[in-house]
């Protein structure tokens, strides 16, 4: 099992990945329409939570999943990427949060 992620997440991840580049055709191609949905989604999401409809939280977990599958599509392992980012995001706000003390 991952540390972030279930097996079942992860194998239910890579039957996504596999019809998606049935759709999508594969390399290259497959992960500029990952970027293109990406981007299609943030801007869903966003209009979504201004209006205050809580089904943005469903679409910021398609995001979830594509941001995932383009993970996988460019050879890394999502869970392995989850960790070292956690660990920057801790990083960056805690040193926020120190600049903030000390002005």
């Amino acid at each position: 099992m991952g540390e972030y992620f279930s097996e079942q997440a992860l194998s239910g991840l890579d039957e996504i990945q596999a019809l998606s580049a049935e759709v999508n055709g594969a390399g290259d191609q497959h992960d500029k329409a990952l970027l293109r949905f990406i981007e299609e989604h943030a801007a869903e999401i966003k209009d979504l939570y201004d209006e205050k409809d809580g089904h943005y939280m469903y679409e910021a977990g398609d995001l979830i999943i594509l941001c995932m599958e383009l993970i996988k599509s460019s050879g890394g392992d999502p869970d392995t990427i989850l960790r070292v980012r956690y660990g920057k995001f801790r990083e960056k706000i805690a040193g926020i949060l120190r600049d903030r003390k000390n002005k």
